[in-house]
């Protein structure tokens, strides 16, 4: 019996054991790759990450680090992912000009034709993601890969601080610094690294967690499976993506992905994202071309994604965008609770749109929408206990015969229209009757700023309706 005993409890320690794994220590500062990441600091992640297996924890030390991380072909097993946590550590995706690389062609205007050989890769669609730090301060020039593109100035037009790209001119690079000063004495950078985090390969069983990407010319957090390969549980916990060439996070083609904890802001998109996703704890704000965008699905199938407690405020010049599957009946479904999506002021145009194609379907509860023009495919929605608010500045536009359903709402809009018919506030009842929808709901005037400090609530029947705000992640 006592053998038994001991076998037993030897099983279950090294059960725990390999559950576990070895923890692997990184610092750029005292790590040595010649070390073997356990009793001592390895360098470099790249060389962690090739240590690392199922189960195992790679740690980063907290600093500032100019490699990427790579997770090409890495996987874990269920109950043994294989995790990176960043510890608060940055990768930075940016890198000093070498003034040696640039030709002084004008007082103050410098000419440069290496860059499109690297990073670029002589790829023109890298240069739509491109941007100068001028004294660490991001300029794009007003372009961006999903959003607007203005047209690339004359060399002899920029101001210092600028830049333009002349793809006829050698695939040369202009900057525009202070005459006064030299090149070699300002504070120049571009993006270097591709992506501050690639998941790429059939993976599965990962967690990436605590740790910051910026300056990238792609994407912070990159998932891309290999042909005909799936992606699947791999969960990003508490990340953020700040100023990076394309989007703060994409995923790509077959795959399945967790977020918890996003805080995603002045990329060129904010959420980027195809396949199945479940996020929570979103805060998305300042991006450049969409603040969210689930574009199509490239396979035959449907796809699903979840936002749940989470703050999406739209300066984007395109909003939020999202789209069906391949064919015609691929429903793209997307489900949102306890969420807050506020046009901000002084956004484009189209900054305030949350627009579903006729492939996606919208259900939501406990939403604060504010200030948006909802735009509905003939998939509809279904939206109940929620507060739509914004007043001339926000409306409802539901397609002829889609799949409306709506309960216990309270409503502050311009206009709702179903198809053909445009209703208004003094008309609410008429769209009840007419629809046999939002029939405990309401249609007053809404002072939407103390809801979204939460200093205030709405109820219908004793309920609260609206987002919880309280419960919401916050700005940093």
């Amino acid at each position: 019996m006592a053998n038994h005993i001991l076998l037993t409890l030897l099983t279950l320690g090294l059960s725990a054991m390999f559950a576990h794994g070895a923890d692997l220590y990184v610092d750029p500062n005292t790590g040595d790759d010649a070390a073997d990441g356990r009793s001592a600091p390895v360098r470099t992640i790249a060389r962690a990450v090739r240590l690392a297996g199922p189960g195992d924890t790679v740690h980063l030390a907290k600093a500032v680090y100019r490699e990427s991380v790579d997770l090409t072909g890495k996987s874990g097993e269920r109950e043994r992912p294989l995790v990176i946590d960043g510890h608060d550590a940055v990768i930075e995706g940016s890198r000093d000009i070498a003034p040696s690389d640039w030709q002084e062609v004008g007082p103050g205007l410098y000419r440069n034709t290496t860059l499109f050989e690297q990073p670029l890769r002589r790829q023109e669609e890298w240069v739509w993601r491109w941007f100068f730090l001028f004294d660490g301060k991001m300029n794009r020039m007003g372009r961006c890969m999903k959003g607007t593109n203005a047209p690339y100035k004359n060399p002899a037009d920029l101001s210092p601080g600028e830049w333009t790209y002349q793809q006829n001119d050698g695939h040369a690079f202009y900057v525009r610094i202070d005459p006064a000063k030299k090149l070699g004495d300002c504070r120049i950078a571009t993006p270097w690294l591709v992506n501050g985090v690639s998941v790429h390969g059939a993976n599965h069983h990962l967690v990436i967690r605590n740790l910051t990407a910026t300056h990238v010319l792609n994407d912070g957090y990159n998932i891309s499976p290999a042909k005909d390969a799936q992606i699947r549980d791999v969960l990003f916990e508490n990340i953020r993506s700040i100023e990076c060439g394309d989007d703060g996070l994409s995923a790509h083609g077959n795959s399945t992905v967790r977020v918890d904890g996003f805080y995603s802001t002045r990329n060129g998109t904010g959420l980027c994202t195809t396949g199945n996703s479940a996020n929570n704890r979103l805060l998305i704000r300042d991006n450049v071309g969409y603040e969210v965008y689930f574009y199509p699905y490239p396979y035959p199938g449907p796809t699903a994604h979840a936002i749940a407690n989470s703050r999406i405020e739209c300066r984007a010049d395109n909003g939020c965008l999202i789209q069906g599957g391949k064919n015609p009946d691929d429903l793209c479904l997307v489900k949102l609770n306890n969420v807050v999506i506020q046009a901000m002021p002084g956004g484009p145009p189209r900054s305030s749109r949350l627009a579903l194609d006729q492939r996606a379907r919208l259900e939501g509860q406990n939403l604060t929408l504010a200030g948006l023009a909802l735009t509905l495919g003939v998939r509809g929605a279904s939206i109940s206990d929620s507060v739509i608010a914004g007043g001339a500045a926000a409306s409802i536009e539901i397609a002829s015969d889609a799949a409306w359903e709506a309960r216990r709402n309270v409503f502050d809009i311009a206009h709702l229209r179903l198809g053909l018919v445009t209703y208004t506030a003094t008309q609410f009842e008429a769209y009840q009757r007419a629809s046999g929808q939002d029939t405990a709901s309401k249609w007053e005037p809404i002072d939407v700023a103390p809801l979204l400090a939460s200093e205030s609530h709405i109820e219908i029947e004793g309920k609260p309706v609206g987002a919880a705000v309280q419960f919401l992640p916050q700005h940093p």
